[in-house]
């Protein structure tokens, strides 16, 4: 492969690798508004004012625990105890695959050229490693680790609003208002 083939090459890749981290960024921000739709479920409380709550804490990781600890007080029925643990496994999933999503957002991406054309390099101390063979790869496998969480905490969702626990205080301080249907999610075509 010549010099200018190999840029050309280049610009490709990069152009693919903006794909890729805009889709992991839009897509774990999907998962967080399923913990943040998850935490107003359990509380009652509609999205005005679950909001200040959740999005006081800046943190990602906060808000996921925060979550946790709200579940873990609202469903306390012996019946219940499958859901939170349900949940709790949810939520830890979400926390587990956000260091790989850090990697991909904040890591110095760069490509250095070589006999083979330009490789994808990073910094040294990437905190999880990534793929620099085919980053979009794994790219799309982090993706679909998400998708999965989605569709996981959506289906938890549908049944926390039906817990006792949580038709119990639906009974007591009425129905959340501003509510929407909770969306489906639709698969990202995969490029």
């Amino acid at each position: 492969m010549d010099l200018a083939q190999s840029i050309a090459a280049g610009d490709k890749d990069w152009d693919r690798l903006y794909h890729v981290i805009g889709r992991i960024t839009v897509t774990l921000n999907s998962a967080h508004w399923c913990v943040f739709e998850l935490m107003g479920i359990l509380q009652n409380t509609d999205r005005e004012d679950t909001a200040p709550i959740f999005y006081s804490l800046r943190a990602d990781k906060a808000q996921r625990e925060l979550t946790q600890a709200i579940a873990k007080n609202r469903l306390r029925d012996p019946r219940e105890q499958a859901l939170l643990t349900e949940i709790n496994q949810a939520i830890d999933e979400l926390g587990k695959i956000a260091g790989k999503r850090n990697s991909f957002i904040h890591t110095h991406w760069t490509m250095s050229h070589g006999s083979d054309g330009y490789q994808f390099t990073t910094a040294e101390n990437v905190p999880v490693k990534l793929n620099l063979e085919n980053p979009f790869a794994d790219g799309d496998n982090l993706l679909e680790r998400i998708d999965h969480i989605i569709d996981d905490l959506l289906d938890l969702c549908g049944r926390a609003e039906r817990a006792p626990s949580v038709e119990k205080l639906h009974s007591q301080t009425g129905p959340r208002h501003n509510r929407r249907t909770i969306p489906t999610p639709t698969p990202t075509p995969r490029t």
